[in-house]
């Protein structure tokens, strides 16, 4: 998959399909993503065609922050 860097600029045009998130985070099953959804504050979909897609935007933002967290929490044990 490529990078969010790789689309300075383009970022909002970019809709990753459910399967691309999958794969970029290593997620094992379907379900993962639906259990992000409820519980990480993961980017709500966009349903184009009745097909469900994600900013790539806003992935990103929510993988930067979910990292920030962590890093901060394991530097305030």
């Amino acid at each position: 998959m490529t990078s969010p860097s790789d689309f300075k600029g383009q970022l909002e045009d970019v809709y990753l399909t459910r399967k691309d998130i999958m794969n970029h985070f290593g997620a094992k099953g379907r379900r993962t993503v639906d259990t992000w959804m409820k519980s990480e504050n993961f980017p709500k979909p966009i349903k184009l065609g009745g097909l469900l897609r994600w900013k790539l935007s806003e992935v990103a933002e929510w993988s930067t922050n979910l990292a920030n967290r962590r890093n901060k929490e394991q530097s305030d044990e």
